[in-house]
This record gives C-alpha cells, structure tokens and sequence, in this order.
C-alpha cells in the first residue's frame, strides 16, 4: 500500500518483531527484525539508514514502544519530514500502561512539547 502511494522512488523501511515479517520484502522495501523497546536497536537503526523523510509508528503499543522510537528516531527526521505516532489511544488503557492524564503515558510526554 506504502509503496503505491509514495511511488516508484520511495524507499520503506518496515520494522517488526517477528522474523516471518521478513517474507514481505520486496523491490523497494526492506524488513527489518528488531524489537522497538530496545533502544540499542534504535539506536544503530538510526545510523544505518538514509535520513527519514516520514516516520510512521504504526506497532508500538506501549508507552516505552512509542516514547523509545520517538526518542530514538526523531532526530534522524529531516527538516522537513513529518513523524506519525498512531494508536495514541493506548495512552488512555490501563493494560497497555496508560490512563487519564497517566504521567509517563505518550500523550503525557507529547504535551510537554506544546
């Protein structure tokens, strides 16, 4: 789906736990096993690819997945590129470690940047 609506010259990176996820590269996307709380993980992830022009965090669940990607990854973003954090939501339920107005929660951490 990425690959058709950013076109022929769109290079995807896509990130998962699970090493089956693998079989989905293709021309243009490249998988890459890992685990998203393990920063070191990030970390040389962030030296080892081209500059990012859109991130979309679509896997991590947890406040530790999406604050650890955040941390991690932004600063590899170009000036002009855009950082999509989804499923938000689990900032508000209690079994992904959230809750209302939960100090550690993304959407706790996120204010602190308004």
């Amino acid at each position: 789906m990425w690959k058709n609506y950013f076109g022929p010259k769109a290079r995807i990176y896509g990130i998962d736990i699970k090493p089956e996820c693998k079989q989905a590269e293709e021309e243009q996307i490249e998988i890459i096993i890992g685990d998203q709380e393990d920063r070191q993980f990030l970390r040389k992830l962030g030296r080892n690819i081209p500059r990012i022009d859109i991130l979309i965090d679509a896997g991590g669940h947890s406040m530790k997945q999406q604050i650890n990607t955040f941390e991690e990854l932004f600063p590899h973003i170009d000036k002009n590129g855009v950082y999509l954090c989804e499923d938000l939501h689990t900032s508000y339920r209690k079994g992904a470690g959230g809750g209302y107005k939960k100090k550690g929660t993304f959407i706790e951490y996120s204010k602190n940047f308004i």
